[in-house]
C-alpha cells in the first residue's frame, strides 16, 4: 500500500502517539478511557472487495459511527477520547459524527477531543465534545465558507467546441458550467440560498457548542485567519492547551484517577485476505449474503445515476450507481424473507433520466411489501432526489443538498474543434431524426423541437413522484431546479425529518416492528465476485486512453477539487448515450 493510499483513509488505530501514552502501566481500578483516532476520508458504502482486501481497509462512516455507539454503551468505559488527524470528511458525514458523539455524552460518558490545529471540519467534531485540547503551538484557524465554481463556456469556445443545451426548470443551472463564461442570476440566486443557509448553521453550531455571543465570534472570524493556542483559549475557543506527551497527564487530573486506555477498532486488517479467497473460489467465487435472523438492508446509491452496472469510481473515473446494478440488488432484498425493512442510502447529484425512473420504480415496488426510508447523505439532487422520492419518508442531515427538480439536455458540437485538427467528418444519416446526436451539427428546429418534448415529459414524471409522494408539497416554491439544504428541505415538506444513517436505520426498524438488538444490518448491493476483483485488477493495469487526459487535468485543477470536476464531467459524459439528463452541477466548497 503506497503513503498517498495511507493518506487518504479513515483510520481507527493505535498509533506511536498512543503507545506513548500506554507506556506506564494502570493501577488497578483505573478509570478506562477508549482512544480513537480520526484520520483521512470516509467511505458512504463498503467497498465491493471488502470481504478480500481486510475489513479495516477503507472502512465506512456506519463503522466509525458503530464505534460511538460501541462507547456509549460498554459498561466498563469512563470516558471517551478522540485524536483528530487530517481528516477529509464530507459536512453531512461531520453531522452524523455528532449525533454519535452525543449519544456518548447523553449516557454520561466524557468526550476528550485532541488535535494539532482545528480547520473548519476538525472544529465541528471538536465543538461535539465536552472538551476540546489544542497541542500547543498549535492553531484555531476558521476563515468562514468559500466556494468556487468552474465555467468552461470560454474554453470551450477557445477549443472550437460548443455546447448546445437546453434546461426544464429557470433554476437548474447544470448545463452553465459548459454554456456560459460565468453563472445566471437564477442559479446565483439558487447556490446563495444554499450557501447562506450552511454558512448561518455552522456559525449557529460554534455558538451552541461554546456558548459565544454572536458579536464574539464575528470579531474572531472578521479578523484572524489562525488563531494561536493561549489566544484561542482566552476567547473560549478551546478549553486547553498542552504537549502531546501531558496528555496523560492532563486527563488523570481531570477524571481524577489513573487512566486506563482501550482501544476502539472496527476490525479486520489490511492486508489481502487469502482465506477468504480461497474459501470464496471453493464455494462458486461470489460472497453472496448469509441472512439468517429479522434484517434491516441497506441500499446504496453512490454517485452519477447512470445505466447499467454500478462503477466504484477511482483516481480516474467516478463513482456511478448503475440501474441494472440497482434494481438486482432490489429484486435481491424482495426476495428475502427475512429481510423485514430498507434504508436507502443516497448520495447522488442524479444522472441518467431513464436510469433515475428504473430505480424509482423498484423502490416504489419494494414499498408496497415493507417499509422503506431514506437517509440523505451530502447530497440527493435531480435523479438523487428523484429516487428520494420512491420511499416512505426522507431523513437528512441538516446541511445535505436536496432538490433540483429539473431537467437538462443537449450536447458538445465537435466540430470547430475537428477543424482546428484538420479532421475531416462527413456525417451520413437516413430517416428525419438519425443526426440529432451529430456531433458536427447542432440541433435544428425539428431536433430541438423532440428533445424540448422529451425533456418536459420527463420534468412532468419528476414532479408527478415529487407531488405523489410528499403530501402538502408546493412545487412552485420548490421545483424548477432549486436546491435546498436539508434544514430548508423539512419546512418545505421534501424531507421529513433530522437524521443520519443510524437514525434512520432505528426508525425504519420501528416501522417494521423490530426490538433494537434482535435485527442484523446488511449492505447492498452485495460483495463483488472474484471475477469481479481479477476483472478490476486488470482494468487498472490497462487504464483506458483518456487517463493521460485525466490526469493532466487533475494537475491542473489540484487534488482538493478533483474529486469534483471528475464527477462533474462524468455525469455530463452521459450525454454521449442519451439526450436527457437529470443531473445537478457540483459546487467546490473549501473549508
Amino acid at each position: 500500500m503506497t503513503g498517498q493510499t495511507r493518506s487518504t483513509r479513515f483510520t481507527v488505530l493505535w498509533t506511536l502517539t498512543a503507545a506513548v501514552l500506554l507506556a506506564c502501566a494502570p493501577a488497578r481500578g483505573a478509570d478506562r478511557l477508549a482512544w480513537m483516532e480520526l484520520d483521512g476520508a470516509l467511505r458512504e458504502q463498503p467497498h465491493p472487495f471488502t470481504w478480500l482486501m481486510g475489513g479495516d481497509a477503507e472502512p465506512t462512516l456506519a463503522d466509525v459511527l458503530s464505534l460511538f455507539d460501541e462507547a456509549a454503551t460498554r459498561s466498563t468505559l469512563d470516558g471517551l477520547v478522540i485524536r483528530i488527524k487530517d481528516i477529509a470528511l464530507t459536512r453531512s458525514q461531520i453531522e452524523e459524527i455528532r449525533r454519535g458523539m452525543a449519544h456518548v455524552r447523553e449516557a454520561g460518558r466524557p468526550i476528550y477531543v485532541f488535535a494539532d490545529a482545528y480547520g473548519p471540519g476538525a472544529y465541528a467534531i471538536a465543538g461535539a465534545a465536552d472538551h476540546v485540547l489544542l497541542q500547543r503551538g498549535g492553531v484555531v484557524s476558521l476563515p468562514g465558507l468559500y466556494a468556487e465554481e468552474m465555467y468552461l463556456g470560454g474554453t470551450l469556445e477557445w477549443l472550437g467546441l460548443k455546447a448546445d443545451f437546453l434546461q426544464v426548470g429557470d433554476f437548474k443551472g447544470a448545463s452553465e458550467q459548459l454554456t456560459r463564461t460565468g453563472p445566471s442570476e437564477e442559479w446565483s440566486e439558487n447556490i446563495d440560498g444554499v450557501l447562506d443557509d450552511i454558512y448561518e448553521q455552522s456559525l449557529l453550531r460554534i455558538m451552541r457548542d461554546r456558548k459565544l455571543s454572536r458579536s464574539t465570534l464575528d470579531a474572531v472570524l472578521g479578523h484572524t485567519l489562525a488563531l494561536r493556542g493561549e489566544e484561542a483559549k482566552k476567547l473560549g475557543l478551546i478549553d486547553a492547551v498542552i504537549d502531546v506527551r501531558e496528555l496523560r497527564d492532563w486527563l488523570e487530573a481531570k477524571q481524577g484517577d489513573t487512566v486506563k486506555w482501550t482501544k476502539l477498532s472496527t476490525g479486520g486488517d489490511e492486508e489481502l485476505n487469502f482465506f477468504a479467497l480461497w474459501q470464496t473460489l471453493m464455494t462458486g467465487g461470489s460472497p453472496k449474503h448469509r441472512i439468517t435472523k429479522p434484517t434491516v438492508a441497506v441500499l446504496h446509491i453512490t454517485g452519477t445515476i447512470v445505466d447499467g452496472e454500478s462503477s466504484i469510481g477511482g483516481m480516474f473515473a467516478s463513482e456511478s450507481a448503475g440501474s441494472r446494478t440497482m434494481r438486482e440488488a432490489l429484486k435481491a432484498i424482495e426476495e428475502e424473507d427475512l429481510i423485514e425493512a430498507v434504508v436507502v442510502r443516497i448520495d447522488s447529484p442524479g444522472g441518467s433520466a431513464m436510469a433515475s425512473e428504473i430505480i424509482w420504480q423498484g423502490l416504489d415496488q419494494l414499498r408496497s411489501t415493507r417499509p422503506v426510508y431514506i437517509s440523505v447523505g451530502s447530497l440527493a439532487a435531480s435523479g438523487g432526489y428523484y429516487c428520494a422520492v420512491g420511499g416512505d419518508k426522507i431523513f437528512v442531515n441538516e446541511s445535505s443538498i436536496v432538490g433540483s427538480i429539473g431537467v437538462v439536455g443537449g450536447k458538445i458540437i465537435m466540430k470547430g474543434l475537428y477543424d482546428k485538427l484538420h479532421v475531416g467528418i462527413y456525417p451520413r444519416a437516413r430517416g428525419p431524426l438519425a443526426g440529432i446526436m451529430s456531433s458536427v451539427e447542432g440541433f435544428n428546429p425539428e431536433h430541438r423541437a423532440v428533445i424540448q418534448t422529451m425533456m418536459e415529459e420527463t420534468y412532468d414524471m419528476f414532479a408527478d413522484h415529487v407531488t405523489d409522494a410528499r403530501d402538502g408539497i408546493d412545487l412552485s416554491v420548490v421545483a424548477e431546479g432549486r436546491l435546498f439544504t436539508g434544514r430548508q428541505a423539512i419546512a418545505l415538506r421534501m424531507a421529513d425529518r433530522i437524521g443520519g444513517l443510524p437514525e434512520t436505520i432505528a426508525a425504519v426498524a420501528d416501522a417494521a416492528g423490530l426490538e433494537a438488538g434482535e435485527y442484523d444490518v446488511v449492505d447492498y448491493p452485495e460483495p463483488e465476485s472474484i471475477e469481479d476483483f481479477l476483472g478490476s485488477i486488470m482494468s487498472l493495469a490497462a487504464p483506458d486512453q483518456t487517463a493521460g487526459l485525466a490526469m493532466m487535468l487533475r494537475e491542473l485543477v489540484g487534488e482538493k477539487h478533483w474529486p469534483v470536476v471528475r464527477d462533474t464531467l462524468s455525469g455530463l459524459l452521459l450525454l454521449r448515450r442519451e439526450p436527457v439528463l437529470l443531473i445537478s452541477p457540483r459546487v467546490l466548497l473549501i473549508d
